[in-house]
């Protein structure tokens, strides 16, 4: 739910200036829908990168009221139709898949240590351990772990699920590539990976 308040924050409420900051809690209104959200704050930052902690909830006629995830979702969806209006048909899915892939990876908690395969460079054994530890995703995206499909199917080939599978080598004529690398031979790490015949990489 706080990567979905960061995309609302920066990309509609906070341009729009509906947004504040009251006593520890970020406040963000969404006029179309006639929704405040209420998030408490862990950290506030002068450049809107705030970072949030606990539940987000809604004012209502009591006060404040809990909401999930999907609720959230809900409200954004409604009034991001709302603002452009164009219905987003996958959105909500989207974000359901983004909650339940999320979930897989907590529930695979806490990983092994990845082996280190044979012949690997030594510093191959922290760099999966780094693309493991990846299981939040991006923080300014509103489904960063989206996946479609069953997780028992993408799990095995999922980092933050300590998926492991084989690569296959395709190898290509030297003539036909075109590359690009900020170092020159950043990608010779890539072609000793597999043996190739002569004039391919």
């Amino acid at each position: 739910a706080h990567t979905l308040l960061n995309c609302l924050l920066r990309e509609v409420s906070g341009p729009e200036h509906q947004t504040a900051v009251d006593r520890g809690h970020l406040l963000l209104r969404l006029p179309r829908r006639g929704v405040l959200l209420r998030v408490a704050l862990r950290r506030t930052s002068l450049l809107g990168a705030h970072r949030f902690t606990g539940p987000v909830t809604v004012e209502d006629g009591d006060g404040w009221t809990e909401i999930g995830p999907r609720r959230l979702a809900e409200y954004v969806h409604t009034e991001l139709a709302l603002r452009t209006g164009v219905h987003n048909d996958e959105f909500l899915d989207q974000f359901g898949s983004g909650h339940r892939a999320l979930a897989a990876a907590l529930a695979a908690r806490p990983l092994p240590q990845p082996p280190v395969p044979a012949g690997a460079p030594e510093w191959t054994g922290a760099y999966l351990a780094s693309e493991q530890a990846l299981l939040f995703g991006h923080r300014f995206h509103p489904t960063p772990k989206a996946r479609t499909g069953d997780p028992a199917a993408w799990r095995t080939y999922a980092p933050e699920t300590g998926g492991r599978f084989g690569l296959l080598h395709l190898a290509v004529r030297d003539e036909l590539i075109a590359q690009e690398t900020a170092d020159d031979g950043a990608a010779a790490p890539l072609d000793a990976l597999a043996d190739v015949p002569d004039g391919y990489r």
